[in-house]
Formats: structure tokens, C-alpha cells, sequence
């Protein structure tokens, strides 16, 4: 919920990803509803020691026994992207956790096939935000008798679930 988001519902949502990716050292991409959500779960692996100061393409290291973490910026160039997805061919000692945006450039569109990605975490639904225009689709639904609220945000929701675990079954052997 929008109301839980603060430093301890960042730090129980950061040992659930650490939790996961320590089970099978491996690439996982792991997809929040927002910027926000995800830059203050990234702050908490910081506080821990497990995240390096944001540059470049806004990667950071894991230390000890954390995993590598690299951080989707919200104004990557083309070589940004390239250089992060490049991330998942690299051998690695720790795990690799790719923190990203659901319904973002890393979404949908991207093959990363085999030992390329072993996992996905998703943090959330990926709710719209309020807007005019959603306002009016769900007025429009509940005007017909139907659950205005549902097709208007729960559905394109979890139509992002989807897509984010759809990067982690690519092939039929996936």
C-alpha cells in the first residue's frame, strides 16, 4: 500500500530480494511500481553496505556477501541501456539484482535467455496513477454497472505483472 512506503517497509522488501537471490547465485531482474519505490529500497541496500554510490549508469557493487546491484536511471541513452543489459553476460561471483521500473524501458522487449536471467522479483502491482483520463475510464465502466476501478487500474496493473514475469520465460526450455 502507498501509505506503508517508508525506510522500514524498504528494508523488508530489500531482505525478500536478498532472501531470493542468495537461494541460486544467478541474474535476477527485480521490477518496483515506481522510481521512487525503487530508489528507496536501493537507499536501504546503501545504509547496509550492499549498494556503491550512484554513477554513470547508476550501478552499484554488492560487498560481502550481497549481491551486485545496478539501478535503472530514468533517463538512460541507448548506450546506458546496452551497458546495463551487458550486466547479465558478465561473470559475477555474487548474484546480480537489477533493480528496475515496472512498465519501463526493461519491461517488455528484451531477451535475456537461459543462464542470461534465472529470476524475476516484482514488488507490487504497478498501479496507474491518478489521473483525468483514468478518472474517466472508470467512470465510464462504472456507468455500465461494471467495476470501474478494476479496468481502469487493476487490470493495466497487473498487465504489467505480466510482462515483467514474462522476462524470465523466453524459451520453452526457460
Amino acid at each position: 500500500r502507498y501509505k506503508r512506503r517508508n525506510s522500514r517497509e524498504y528494508l523488508k522488501v530489500l531482505d525478500y530480494v536478498l532472501t531470493a537471490v542468495r537461494q541460486k547465485k544467478g541474474n535476477y531482474l527485480v521490477y518496483f511500481p515506481s522510481y521512487a519505490y525503487m530508489h528507496g529500497v536501493y537507499e536501504a541496500a546503501q545504509d547496509r553496505g550492499l549498494a556503491g554510490e550512484l554513477s554513470g549508469m547508476e550501478a552499484g557493487t554488492g560487498q560481502t556477501d550481497g549481491p551486485d546491484i545496478i539501478l535503472q536511471s530514468g533517463h538512460m541513452t541507448e548506450q546506458d541501456r546496452e551497458l546495463f543489459l551487458a550486466e547479465f553476460s558478465r561473470d559475477r561471483e555474487h548474484s546480480l539484482a537489477a533493480f528496475c521500473v515496472m512498465g519501463g524501458v526493461f519491461s517488455e522487449g528484451i531477451d535475456l535467455k537461459g543462464e542470461k536471467l534465472i529470476g524475476v522479483i516484482i514488488v507490487g502491482t504497478g498501479l496507474a496513477q491518478i489521473c483525468t483520463e483514468r478518472e474517466i475510464l472508470k467512470g465510464w465502466y462504472e456507468k455500465r454497472g461494471k467495476d470501474g476501478f478494476a479496468y481502469a487500474y487493476r487490470y493495466p496493473g497487473m498487465n504489467k505483472v505480466l510482462q515483467a514475469a514474462g522476462r524470465v520465460i523466453r524459451t520453452d526450455t526457460d
